[in-house]
């Protein structure tokens, strides 16, 4: 019996080691500079958005992690308080898609209306009396009278 256990527990043992071992490059780059330091050298708001969301991200996932691997030693709820505050942080992540994604909106519907003024300029601008415009027509005013000729 403890032999068919090892059998069937050793595939997801290789798994994890192999999901860690692709986890650790990701982890390590996060742990290189400190938080307050990395979000000082970033000027875009956005950009320290999404940093703060991917740290936060990434500490609920290695507590889920840690939470899981206690499995039967729960005694103090630990696995709801780590789902709660995952939720939260997807919540986030995807409030910051959303803004992303308002904001290339509104750069787009700013460039359109960029153009469409620069269209009315160049109509504006170019002259309306040419002689393309009076080709053949010549209007002569007398006494109140208007003839063509």
């Amino acid at each position: 019996m403890e032999q068919d256990l090892k059998k069937s527990v050793k595939p997801y043992i290789k798994q994890l080691d192999r999901k860690l071992a692709e986890l650790k490059p990701l982890v390590d780059g996060y742990m290189t500079t400190p938080l307050d330091e990395a979000l000082l050298r970033e000027t875009d708001e956005l950009k320290r958005l999404k940093l703060v969301n991917n740290y936060s991200y990434v500490l609920s996932s290695l507590m889920f992690s840690y939470v899981k691997l206690l499995s039967g030693h729960d005694t103090e709820g630990l696995n709801d308080k780590v789902m709660v505050e995952l939720q939260r942080v997807r919540k986030y992540i995807e409030r910051t898609k959303k803004l992303e994604q308002k904001l290339d909106k509104n750069v787009s519907d700013e460039e359109l209306r960029k153009k469409e003024v620069q269209g009315q300029i160049r109509k504006t601008l170019t002259p309306s009396i040419s002689k393309q415009n009076f080709k053949n027509k010549h209007i002569k005013f007398d006494d109140n009278r208007v003839s063509k000729k």
